[in-house]
C-alpha cells in the first residue's frame, strides 16, 4: 500500500514551486498505519526558503465500556477556558505522534492508554491535529493537571455539553462516518 499524504508544505523559491515536506500515514503491518514525516528539498537553496513552523497537536477520544467520551474542562490556560475538550496537547520535539497522544492522556486524565488508534487528521491554521481513539486503557480518570483543568466527566457522544471546544463534535462525526481527513476552519 502506498502512503496516504495528509498535509504537504509548499513554498516558492526563485519562481519555482518546490515541495519541501509532507506528513503522511504509511502502512506498517496488517491493517495498521503509522504516521510519518519527511523533508524533501529539490531545485532551490535553503536560504531562499522562508521557514514555516506548524504546531503538531494530538487529542484522544477516550471511551468507556458504555461508549461515553471523556472530556476535561479547561481552566487557567488562556485558551477556551471554561470549555470541555478531549485530553491532548502538543507533540514534543523528538516524540512520536502516538506516544504524545498516550502521554497527554496520562498527564491530563491519569489513564494509561493500552492502544491509541489514529482516526482523524485535521489541519488547522498554524498546525495539524491528530485525533486518536482509545477504548482500552487502565486507571481511574482523574484530573492530572489541576492548574489547567477544573473538571473531568464522561459524556454521551450524542449529548455533548454546549461549552465544548468546536473541533470535538466534528472529530466525533468524522470518526462515526469513517472519514479520516478534514481541514478544520472553526
Amino acid at each position: 500500500m502506498e502512503p496516504r499524504i495528509l498535509y504537504q508544505f509548499r513554498r516558492y523559491a526563485n519562481t519555482k514551486q518546490t515541495e519541501v515536506g509532507r506528513i503522511f500515514f504509511k502502512p506498517a503491518c496488517d491493517d495498521h498505519w503509522s504516521v510519518g514525516a519527511d523533508h524533501i528539498a529539490t531545485n532551490f537553496h535553503m536560504a531562499d526558503l522562508e521557514q514555516t513552523k506548524l504546531a503538531l497537536v494530538v487529542h484522544t477520544i477516550v471511551r468507556n465500556a458504555r461508549g461515553s467520551i471523556l472530556l476535561l474542562e479547561r481552566s487557567n490556560t488562556g485558551f477556551m477556558d471554561g470549555c470541555f475538550s478531549l485530553p491532548g496537547g502538543h507533540v514534543e520535539p523528538g516524540e512520536s505522534i502516538e506516544h504524545a497522544a498516550k502521554r497527554e492522556v496520562y498527564e491530563e486524565a491519569l489513564l494509561t492508554v493500552v492502544d491509541a488508534e489514529p482516526k482523524v487528521v485535521m489541519p488547522f491554521a498554524g498546525g495539524v491535529d491528530f485525533i486518536f481513539e482509545a477504548q482500552e486503557w487502565t486507571g481511574v480518570p482523574n484530573i492530572g493537571e489541576p492548574d489547567r483543568c477544573s473538571s473531568i466527566e464522561w459524556f454521551d457522544q450524542y449529548s455533548l455539553p454546549q461549552n465544548v471546544v468546536p473541533f470535538v463534535p466534528k472529530a466525533l462525526e468524522l470518526v462515526r462516518s469513517g472519514r479520516w481527513y478534514f481541514e478544520f476552519n472553526g
